[in-house]
């Protein structure tokens, strides 16, 4: 892991970045347009980055435009507030979830100190430099990915099963279990807990049976704008039954090794993995964070 370089892990491709002066509505577009759920801000009279914005800082602002709506006038929305408020520059919701601060490293170090980056500071992508120069972003599902395509290299820690590395362990002793979200609550519900909780997404369960049905995320909110802001009152099984191109939660069993578990961030690009029992209820999360955790040189990391 340390003699195993950054530059190794990913190659530099084209920098998509925002300007402050871009709107929140833009930024809502040109992550969309692009497929990513991030991208840095960059001041060019300051010739400087000023931080990212990701789909959790855009979440903050979602609840906060919601909360001051409805305190207005509850169920109606003006198109000309909300159209205000999506007109706000965005460089003022740059880390509004103070959960991704930009923190650059060079392209030279090493596997093992890009991970324990990752952990140490609970964050999801670093911004990477070459001769003090920002060439590229990387993150955690790009380590994952590069974790997998190596993965006759770990012997046979790769080969145990999650509950003989502790990964299920929080869930168990919490006495709380996994914070999820029935179907039949509205889509603000589920961003209001993400925040709440600090997580980066949740399992949709079913109102009666508790089985896994679908899962939410930040950058589910990509498809909000002023136009249609009202859909946050929307139960959550309405909204998904419009929703051809999303893909199924991905689960796993208790008895599924950590191998299992990286190949299922692999092959379907997911930032979380549920754990199910018998009847498909879930029971744990194996996040992105978790599995690096198991492949990381120190002890000591952010709780996340």
């Amino acid at each position: 892991m340390d003699e195993t370089k950054i530059y190794s892990v990913k190659r530099p491709r084209t920098l998509i970045s925002l300007a402050p002066s871009n709107t929140v509505k833009e930024a809502f577009q040109k992550l969309a347009d692009n497929l990513i759920t991030s991208a840095p801000v960059y001041d060019p009279q300051k010739n400087q980055f000023l931080g990212f914005v990701d789909a959790l800082d855009l979440a903050v602002f979602v609840v906060r435009v919601f909360a001051e709506s409805y305190s207005k006038h509850p169920h109606l929305y003006d198109p000309r507030e909300i159209a205000e408020r999506f007109a706000m520059p965005v460089g003022d919701v740059v880390n509004a979830s103070t959960r991704d601060p930009f923190l650059p490293v060079d392209d030279s170090e090493s596997l093992g100190f890009l991970i324990d980056n990752f952990l140490k500071f609970g964050i999801h992508r670093l911004p990477v430099r070459n001769n003090d120069i920002i060439i590229g972003i990387i993150s955690q599902s790009d380590v994952a990915k590069y974790l997998y395509q190596h993965k006759d290299k770990f012997g046979s820690m790769i080969k145990r099963r999650l509950s003989d590395l502790g990964m299920l362990d929080k869930f168990r002793n919490s006495g709380q279990g996994v914070v999820s979200i029935t179907n039949d609550q509205p889509l603000m519900r589920a961003f209001t807990t993400i925040l709440t909780h600090k997580i980066t997404g949740l399992p949709v369960v079913d109102m009666k049976s508790g089985e896994l049905i679908n899962n939410i995320s930040a950058s589910d909110l990509k498809g909000i704008t002023q136009q249609t802001f009202f859909k946050l009152e929307t139960p959550i099984h309405q909204l998904f039954l419009n929703q051809v191109n999303k893909l199924p939660p991905v689960s796993v069993t208790p008895d599924a090794s950590l191998e299992d578990v990286l190949t299922a961030f692999d092959r379907t690009g997911v930032h979380r993995v549920f754990v199910v029992d018998s009847e498909r209820r879930p029971i744990a999360v194996v996040t992105l964070t978790d599995l690096l955790k198991q492949f990381s040189t120190t002890l000591e990391y952010a709780p996340h």
